[in-house]
């Protein structure tokens, strides 16, 4: 009798484990992946389409931190420079319907396969930037009220008129670059504007609510100016310059803790 036990219990033992890499092997994974480089400039497009991941002209360093983060505004830190000015084209198309969450899980695996990306989470404090009102009597000239015909909340609307809702690619001309949302929060906004201050940012406004908005913020005239970012070449003075006269905001210094995604590795993508 006791011999029995025992070999029953082997058997649901290995049925157990047989079962447990069944489940893996089942993790659901994209029908249908397209990956290519994205040479004709245009509005960017990051969404979850049912059953779909979508990523239409749009550096990797933001799809990492939508993919990985809370949004595309999450904190990205470290990796090669193209992962910022080098815009891709992510088609992806899974089996059914699943959900968001279980979507976002299937574009990490992407990522890690296809990129093969490696990421690691940290919480880091440090100096920040708190985006705050000039005063409460400004009429935010060019920051306002986003409405239902700002932009086409649905990614799978295509109209020559109307931009998807989010935010565009900075223009960058020879004097001034140009940013712009639609249908956006001020949480969102002042997450977006880390890459051209320096230093993260913080929603501390009060202002409650979606906006749109057209930002112009003039250029170094020299690229060894303190405070520039790069090639963009915008100071954290000549934004807030911006910022106060076009939008009624302004920069305060500040300390926050945030948490950012730090890249260990990524590789360019492999073909389709």
């Amino acid at each position: 009798m006791q011999r029995f036990r025992s070999s029953a219990v082997i058997v649901l033992l290995l049925a157990h484990a047989v079962s447990g890499v069944a489940a893996q092997r089942s993790e659901p994974t994209f029908e249908v992946v397209s990956i290519k480089r994205n040479g004709n400039p245009r509005p960017t497009q990051i969404g979850f389409p049912p059953g779909s991941f979508v990523a239409i002209y749009t550096p990797l360093r933001p799809l990492i931190g939508l993919i990985y983060g809370a949004d595309a505004e999450t904190e990205v830190i470290g990796g090669p420079a193209w992962l910022d000015v080098e815009p891709f084209d992510i088609e992806a198309k899974a089996e059914g319907n699943p959900t968001q969450p279980i979507i976002k899980s299937m574009a990490r695996a992407l990522l890690e396969e296809r990129f093969q990306l490696k990421v690691r989470r940290e919480e880091r404090e440090g100096p920040a930037w708190a985006l705050v009102p000039v005063s409460s009597g400004d009429t935010h000239r060019g920051l306002r009220l986003a409405t239902d015909r700002d932009c086409a909340t649905d990614r799978q609307l295509v109209s020559p008129t109307l931009p998807m809702c989010g935010f565009r690619l900075p223009v960058i001309a020879e004097r001034e670059v140009v940013l712009r949302g639609y249908y956006v929060t001020m949480d969102q906004i002042a997450r977006n504007l880390k890459t051209f201050a320096g230093r993260p940012v913080v929603d501390r406004t009060g202002l409650t609510g979606r906006y749109s908005f057209e930002l112009k913020a003039m250029r170094e005239t020299s690229a060894a100016s303190r405070g520039s970012i790069g090639d963009v070449g915008i100071s954290a003075t000549l934004l807030d310059d911006a910022l106060r006269e076009q939008l009624g905001l302004k920069l305060e210094s500040a300390r926050t803790s945030v948490d950012v995604i730090v890249i260990e590795a990524v590789q360019p993508p492999t073909p389709n």
